[in-house]
């Protein structure tokens, strides 16, 4: 049959019969799709869901699209328990799952029931209503588990409220009152487990989210035109309602810049704070010169200990040089690979040594040497186990005494 460039590609009409449809199987089966595709393999959706909802043998999936599934059940009553469960997750990520119907309304799989815990509400509006009212802030209220007449033992409200999964999970929120007064509600969403913690959507994960993509591109756009890009400032750790502010310093909390990792460690700051909220009055001003005294303490144990292991180490590896030149090259080597990121400080401690190692000839090891400026990094309170591991890889016995440090 020859093919002309002027031949129209009609529509091809499906025969309307019932041996061509699948409406009496769809009965018994749920549509759903994924909102994070990129996070949830389809065709590892279709082989685990069964397991996780304890229907092996009993439901067959249909992958539909990229995003889309279908799951038939070969009984009503799983079919009903599964959606029963509420929020579905697959990778730790929301899917919406649904009843099929022959004629989906144009919302269908926009929106899905979500368990709100809500928190901190204010004791003078513990009411159905209040708490209603609470709840519209996230979504459609369905259900309110409140009881005025009964006693309550938790400290939240749970609502159940439709949710539209194309917008933010909502955190919080300021609450105004009457005589000028505020509250912060809090809000906790069952059996949601990922999202991202810049815009709090369910779709995509923080690295990709638009609003960090878009800022990305507007900075390395201005760069390219040669403009200065402003740092933001840095969040503050110590909010004034914390017991450690005006404690503490915010240079002695929060992240440092040079390892990526926490100066003080959540759980010591918990601690802190714990030690200072039981405490009266007149005792407080006791605890708190303990905790700025010991956390002066530390400081000054871990310079000390910082400079002491940078100079000995590169004393030994000197020494040991100046005897077995090929030696300490694979030494240094193996060094490089065994610590981390960026540091000038090490880099300024060592260079004592490389002049040490200039003088001895050793030109070509020095240069190799110089990359130590780009690519060290030593943290502090791994400065110990990472010494020891260097010790370990040159395998060298070596006259030291850590119990003297």
């Amino acid at each position: 049959m020859e093919m002309s460039l002027e031949e129209k590609d009609e529509p091809f009409d499906m025969p309307d019969l019932s041996e061509y449809m699948s409406c009496e199987r769809n009965k018994l089966s749920l549509i759903g799709r994924v909102l994070n595709p990129a996070c949830q393999p389809m065709k590892h959706l279709i082989r685990n869901m069964p397991r996780k909802w304890e229907k092996e043998g009993r439901v067959k999936g249909v992958a539909l699209t990229s995003e889309r599934f279908q799951f038939i059940f070969d009984s009503k009553h799983d079919l009903e328990e599964v959606l029963e469960k509420g929020v579905q997750t697959f990778s730790e990520w929301a899917i919406v799952v649904d009843r099929w119907y022959e004629k989906p309304p144009d919302d269908y799989l926009r929106f899905m029931f979500i368990w709100v815990q809500i928190w901190n509400i204010p004791v003078n509006y513990y009411t159905e209503k209040a708490i209603t009212s609470l709840g519209e802030l996230i979504g459609e209220v369905r259900e309110v588990v409140f009881n005025p007449d009964q006693s309550q033992i938790q400290e939240f409200v749970r609502v159940k409220v439709l949710f539209d999964v194309s917008r933010p999970l909502r955190k919080s929120k300021v609450v105004n009152l009457r005589n000028g007064e505020t509250a912060t509600v809090k809000f906790h969403y069952e059996r949601i487990q990922k999202r991202c913690y810049e815009c709090q959507r369910l779709t995509h994960e923080k690295d990709v989210c638009p609003i960090l993509v878009k800022a990305r591109q507007d900075q390395a756009a201005a760069r390219r035109k040669g403009q200065v890009i402003p740092k933001p400032p840095p969040t503050p750790v110590l909010s004034e309602s914390d017991p450690l502010f005006g404690v503490l310093k915010e240079s002695q909390v929060g992240i440092d810049p040079n390892t990526g990792r926490p100066r003080i460690a959540q759980e010591v700051l918990e601690g802190m704070r714990q030690y200072l909220r039981v405490a009266n009055e007149e005792e407080k001003l006791i605890r708190v010169d303990r905790v700025i005294q010991s956390v002066r303490e530390a400081k000054k144990i871990l310079s000390r200990k910082n400079r002491f292991f940078v100079s000995k180490l590169f004393q030994w590896s000197i020494m040991i040089c100046l005897k077995r030149k090929e030696l300490f090259l694979g030494m240094i080597m193996r060094f490089l690979r065994v610590v981390g990121t960026k540091t000038r400080w090490l880099f300024h401690q060592v260079s004592p040594h490389l002049r040490q190692l200039l003088e001895t000839g050793l030109w070509k090891l020095s240069l190799r040497c110089l990359s130590l400026k780009r690519v060290i990094s030593l943290h502090s309170l791994n400065l110990f186990q990472i010494v020891r591991r260097y010790i370990a890889l040159v395998s060298l016995r070596l006259e030291l005494s850590l119990g003297l440090l």
